[in-house]
């Protein structure tokens, strides 16, 4: 009897230490999982090259986008044009070809008398300008020829050019020599009979501005 209950003892002995041991398995095992819940899965090497891939595609993407909807300035090359040539103030050219408009309108000598030009020639009524052609000193000599008397000598002078001297002999047998006493830095028409009035000044015709 006394051999039975001892066996009956060590048997409920041993059955509640393994009993324990596994409750205490159970609470290790247990705490483990709930440990490993409360973290994040740290990634792989291979998902994290597959999250940088994505993200270069993204960042790609937005800037193709970006650029395509960004409208540039468009830069044309302007073709040159030639302009036509401008031309002022006296032109021989047109006055020999009969071409008055250069020197349209009204000009005044010293002593107040005047000659009024249209594309033409004289519109003023005292004439009409014959026979116009260049000299040798970048002037222009023509000759104006009225009704009522012989007309004079008309010299077109522009910017620059003057007479030449001219030399007339004088009372005590000496040469006297006469000189241009116009503004050359103006343009002048001359009106005369005798080319020693070229020594006054106030025989030159300027424009009137």
């Amino acid at each position: 009897m006394k051999k039975r209950k001892m066996a009956r003892f060590l048997l409920t002995v041993g059955i509640v230490v393994i009993l324990g041991l596994l409750v205490l398995t159970s609470c290790i095992i247990g705490m483990a999982v709930g440990s490993s819940k409360g973290q994040a899965p740290s990634p792989s090497s291979s998902q994290q090259l597959t999250s940088a891939s994505s993200l270069t595609e993204v960042v790609t993407t937005q800037t193709q986008v970006a650029a395509s909807s960004t409208t540039l300035p468009v830069t044309v090359a302007e073709t040159p044009t030639e302009k036509p040539a401008t031309t002022s103030g006296m032109q021989l050219t047109q006055l020999t070809a009969g071409d008055f408009s250069s020197i349209e309108g009204v000009w005044v000598n010293g002593y107040g008398h005047t000659l009024t030009f249209g594309p033409s020639g004289l519109i003023d009524g005292r004439g009409t300008v014959q026979d116009v052609k260049g000299t040798s000193w970048e002037t222009v000599r023509g000759y104006l020829v009225t009704e009522n008397i012989g007309g004079g000598v008309l010299e077109f002078l522009p910017v620059g050019a003057v007479f030449p001297d001219h030399v007339y002999p004088g009372e005590n047998g000496e040469d006297v020599s006469i000189k241009d006493a116009s503004d050359s830095q103006q343009e002048r028409i001359w009106l005369g009979h005798d080319f020693a009035q070229i020594g006054d000044n106030g025989s030159f015709f300027y424009r009137r501005n």
